[in-house]
């Protein structure tokens, strides 16, 4: 996953080279079995971002980390600590998504991945943040953005029907 900042936000994304990947994916059609599929970050993206940042006057950084690794966001959030100062707003906005399936052909290591990353990933990065900003850990306070998707509303059924429940709780979130 690239991590990039840009003065004060930390943003989460999903690199070219996955959502290019995706798109093969979803051409390819359905398969047999839809196994799990990890968050492949494309580093040079993410560099060109921060370097566009920078052009422009801004402070930014790259971190890779896996945010559904708890050690990893920690990780993440104290080399941001250390290069650019205080937090102020998180745009939480890692997300994956698997190979268009069918219910009946997920396995739980697919669910399992995809809530892991799109759900308690951001609930690692939600406290993280909140650990840094929150007046009640001395901060000055902050914001934080839940990026979601339509398919929480629209199920899609047949297709990602769990990548639309882990948004669908990054909604309720």
């Amino acid at each position: 996953v690239g991590c990039a900042r840009s003065g004060r936000v930390v943003k989460h994304h999903k690199g070219p080279a996955q959502e290019e990947q995706d798109h093969q994916h979803q051409a390819q059609g359905p398969a047999e079995t839809c196994p799990a599929q990890g968050a492949v970050g494309d580093a040079q993206a993410a560099e060109a971002v921060a370097a566009r940042i920078r052009e422009r006057g801004g402070q930014a950084l790259t971190v890779a980390a896996d945010v559904s690794q708890e050690a990893e966001v920690e990780r993440l959030f104290a080399t941001v600590d250390q290069n650019l100062g205080r937090l102020s707003v998180l745009v939480n906005n890692a997300g994956i998504v698997a190979p268009s399936c069918r219910v009946d052909g997920m396995d739980a290591a697919r669910v399992s991945r995809m809530f892991a990353v799109n759900v308690v990933g951001s609930f690692l990065c939600a406290r993280e943040a909140v650990r840094r900003m929150s007046r009640r850990h001395g901060g000055s306070g902050g914001s934080i953005v839940n990026v979601s998707s339509a398919a929480a509303k629209h199920g899609s059924a047949g297709e990602y029907v769990d990548y639309a429940a882990s948004k669908a709780a990054i909604d309720t979130f």
